[in-house]
């Protein structure tokens, strides 16, 4: 019995692990071991139980029952919730190849004992062989053209968290922050999004940058200091996140990470605690290779935060043309002045902001404003994540929502 019940188990895990890497981009170590318990504890007990109450009306209180079994389930289930592990893509390729091939084996050892028609063999073999090797192949030995830098966009709802992945001198990827996104009594965006995200794409965090302290920018530096304590913290105010050192945020600083290039152009001073006229404003420049016969150019974009129209009245002059725009305070009507869209003349306009929040953002005249100067918004709440990845000489934009995206993942306005 112990044994049919093993084989079956191990048959359904080799089968379905590449849908839950497709899904959820990782596995679990202990998976198999809980299924050997929760599977026959559900199917012999907890099911027939429940359709036993719901035929009797709960004659035999066996609802009192269910609950106690399933109680005892999950307190048995919390033994493995250290046991999952998220997947870099190489590894994910590599565990989705290895568990192809162990089912080639099997099915080829399966037909050779049944004797199965040699042509089904066959076929079927040299089926999970390509689909294997090919995974082998793709996940460690194929390598495409790598963005020179990838600027992320995270939907984090009514909030903003940015991260810039680039290559270090040490030949490695890595990850810059401009704010976190929100937290709230037992969680935070960052937990649900930003170190997920991190983790599976193998992604060191180098520094993050705070705009300014309300939650919605700043609320996941803690669980983010937790997982990386050696990151640099850079921001415009005096705010202390345990004893972690801070690095002031005031015009005329330069930071470089590889080919990404800071610099802050306000506020002019460090604040005892700042609010959204204190945001930390950055220019971004991004180097770029053109032909031999051409000058090197850079991509240039700005990080605004929450900074208001008074504020940008006093940088916006010494900006300069951009490809980008971070749009100000999720586009409120107080932020992205006619001003600084004349003098900076974006592409792109990117807003992050949450669906349906009842502040009504971006506010109408914003979208106004962005329609007149010919500056194209990419919006967090419609497109979902948003990522920009930037070559030599071109880059690209993807989003998670697009017009082919699945119903479940549509926008709906």
């Amino acid at each position: 019995m112990l044994y049919q019940l093993c084989h079956l188990q191990l048959g359904i895990l080799l089968c379905f692990t590449p849908i839950q890497i497709a899904f959820f981009e990782g596995i679990s170590w202990g998976s198999f071991f809980a299924n050997l318990v929760i599977v026959p504890w559900y199917s012999l007990l907890v099911v027939p139980l429940i359709l036993l109450s719901l035929l009797t009306d709960n004659l035999f209180h066996t609802w009192q029952f269910v609950a106690e079994l399933i109680s005892l389930s999950l307190d048995f289930l919390t033994l493995f919730e250290g046991s999952w592990q998220g997947l870099t893509h190489k590894m994910q390729y590599a565990v989705v190849a290895v568990d192809l091939l162990l089912l080639l084996v099997l099915y080829l050892v399966l037909h050779l004992r049944l004797r199965q028609d040699a042509w089904r063999l066959g076929l079927g073999g040299i089926g999970l062989a390509v689909v294997g090797l090919s995974g082998i192949y793709y996940g460690l030995f194929h390598f495409p053209e790598k963005p020179k830098i990838e600027w992320i966009h995270f939907d984090v709802g009514q909030g903003l968290a940015m991260g810039f992945v680039y290559e270090g001198d040490d030949g490695k990827r890595k990850v810059v922050l401009y704010d976190t996104g929100a937290s709230w009594a037992g969680g935070s965006m960052a937990e649900l999004e930003i170190l997920p995200y991190l983790k599976r794409h193998g992604l060191p965090l180098t520094a993050i940058f705070i705009s300014h302290e309300d939650n919605d920018h700043a609320g996941g530096v803690l669980p983010l200091l937790q997982a990386y304590p050696e990151v640099r913290l850079v921001q415009s105010g005096r705010k202390q996140y345990g004893n972690q050192p801070v690095e002031p945020c005031v015009a005329g600083k330069r930071w470089h990470f590889g080919s990404l290039t800071f610099k802050a152009i306000y506020p002019e001073s460090v604040v005892q605690r700042a609010k959204n006229r204190d945001s930390c404003v950055i220019i971004g420049e991004i180097e770029r290779k053109k032909n031999k016969d051409e000058k090197a150019e850079t991509y240039r974009f700005l990080l605004t935060g929450d900074s208001g129209m008074r504020e940008e009245r006093e940088y916006a002059h010494q900006i300069g043309k951009l490809d980008f725009l971070q749009i100000g305070h999720h586009g409120s009507k107080n932020s992205t002045s006619e001003a600084l869209l004349r003098l900076t003349r974006p592409q792109w306009g990117i807003i992050s902001s949450g669906r349906w929040n009842p502040w009504g953002m971006p506010h109408f005249t914003v979208l106004s404003r962005l329609k007149t100067w010919q500056v194209s918004p990419l919006k967090t709440a419609e497109q979902g994540m948003i990522r920009i990845q930037f070559f030599d000489h071109h880059y690209q934009i993807l989003s998670t929502r697009t017009p082919f995206s699945p119903w479940y993942r549509a926008f709906v306005p």
